[in-house]
């Protein structure tokens, strides 16, 4: 039903749309009525332009999200142009629909040097207005605020370059890496408004055609199908609710409160929603079960880098840490519960991991120099430590380690979310068909998710003699693997 490419549309409501245009109208009606729901309406790619003069009317907050969107009102780019103030000329910037020359001189005008900078990105930004931001004062520029190297991105890509900025851009080391992975040559490059014979030049002095990559991330597309709210607002939308989850809507699959499907559910659809979901339903399905598996246990990380987040470790040479297989929750809620203490062998794997040299670099107190000294003499097999001595390492530990540490944690069942033993066979079945789904197809983008899951699922010690015959059949070494552990 859904491809990678089409994430952006709710198949769900346009369904709806094609089979009864008056309840289609009437819930986007009743969306635009609280500022909530109003927000999954201004987030969608194919909200009518009255719904959203509406939101625009109603949620004045909003409005700014309506000026960004495709089927914005052209009446509420006139207002924001009159209007005038920062936050305005923000929205403005970014919106799809064409602004006049006019207005553009008129926004570039009274607009901060990084918002003029920020005009020279839209396509319909006139050849004065990007010779005029390439003439700025960039002298203010910081290593957090790099407008002139934005500007140069943005002008040496434009159609409306001016023809002797062309010129310019020719006199600086083509080789300069400009906009992430391009440099300023490619950028001229792949620009439509340069001549054959000026492409030829860059060619000539080494410029290597690419491409720029745009990767989508489906996560805030699937996030604001207008669709989902009707289960948010369950009591208001029972009949839609039944006809999305008949139409094979991925929120009926772990809801018990919902119907499955009498229809195959989209593989894909599902997977991806589930890894949407900002509520980790599909991990607070899988993972409380595996408690009963002495072969895993769980662990929470405490990382300036990348933030707070539990995972899963299986005992064995079954590895689950490839960032593909997506095993991490950062949103920790009351169902994983961290230890939040170091044990004695912890405190040495963490000493050992760093090094004594490196732990003498980061300005450390005295007990952990100490703590860390004993553990490096001892590795000798010198002499051992006695009870007291690992006490005071552990405690040392405790006190000095608090980023880039792992605690043990525990992981519970959560009241919002059945777990797998007891969804009943019927969505484990669907579960199953999922990962299958997603496996048959290995260019799949989330193939590895779908193989966690499968493991997560062969890991579980309370698999009906049904579930372990599909885990068996399934096309994938990890599973296998995990049904051995």
């Amino acid at each position: 039903m859904t491809t990678a490419t089409s994430w952006e549309i709710d198949p769900y409501l346009e369904l709806l749309r094609e089979s009864d245009i008056e309840t289609y109208l009437q819930y986007l009606k009743d969306l635009v009525l609280d500022i909530n729901s109003a927000r999954f309406l201004i987030s969608y790619e194919l909200t009518p332009t009255d719904i959203l003069q509406d939101v625009a009317k109603k949620h004045e907050k909003l409005r700014y999200g309506v000026l960004q969107h495709q089927n914005c009102p052209r009446e509420l780019i006139q207002w924001a142009i009159n209007e005038g103030s920062e936050e305005t000329f923000r929205a403005l910037i970014s919106t799809p629909l064409q602004i006049s020359g006019q207005d553009i001189a008129a926004i570039w005008s009274k607009s901060e040097i990084a918002q003029k900078v920020a005009l020279t990105a839209r396509q319909d930004c006139p050849t004065d207005i990007l010779m005029d931001t390439w003439n700025l004062d960039f002298s203010q520029d910081s290593l957090f605020e790099n407008n002139r190297e934005d500007a140069f991105k943005n002008i040496a890509s434009h159609p409306n370059i001016p023809k002797k900025l062309i010129v310019e851009f020719m006199k600086y080391p083509l080789e300069t890496i400009i906009d992430g992975n391009l440099t300023l040559g490619q950028l001229l490059l792949q620009n439509p408004s340069l001549t054959d014979e000026t492409k030829a030049l860059l060619v000539l002095r080494g410029v290597e055609k690419k491409s720029q990559e745009t990767q989508g991330d489906p996560t805030g597309h699937l996030y604001w199908w207008p669709s989902n709210y009707a289960y948010e607002a369950r009591s208001k939308y029972q009949s839609l609710r039944e006809f999305f989850s008949e139409a094979g809507h991925p929120e009926s699959i772990l809801d018990t409160r919902e119907s499955l499907s009498s229809s195959e559910y989209s593989p894909k659809t599902a997977l991806q929603y589930w890894l949407s979901d900002n509520k980790s339903r599909i991990y607070k399905c899988l993972w409380p079960d595996l408690t009963k598996n002495p072969k895993v246990n769980f662990f929470y990380k405490l990382s300036s880098w990348d933030g707070a987040y539990a995972y899963v470790g299986v005992a064995g040479d079954l590895d689950l840490n490839d960032d593909d297989f997506k095993n991490k929750v950062h949103e920790i809620e009351k169902w994983i519960i961290s230890s939040n203490t170091l044990s004695f062998e912890d405190v040495v794997g963490e000493i050992s991991d760093r090094g004594f040299v490196d732990l003498l670099e980061s300005d450390p107190h005295e007990e952990i120099i100490v703590a860390a000294a004993i553990v490096e003499n001892t590795s000798g097999g010198l002499f051992t430590i006695t009870e007291k001595g690992k006490k005071y390492i552990q405690e040392a530990g405790n006190d000095w380690f608090e980023d880039e540490v792992t605690y043990l944690a525990d992981v519970t069942s959560d009241p919002s979310q059945k777990i797998w033993s007891e969804l009943g066979s019927d969505r484990q079945r669907v579960i199953l068909s999922v990962i299958r789904g997603n496996l048959i197809e290995k260019e799949n983008e989330n193939f590895n998710f779908a193989e966690y899951l499968g493991a997560l699922i062969a890991l579980n010690p309370s698999n009906t003699s049904e579930v372990l015959d599909e885990l068996r059949s399934l096309p994938s070494e990890l599973i296998k693997k995990a049904l051995n552990v």
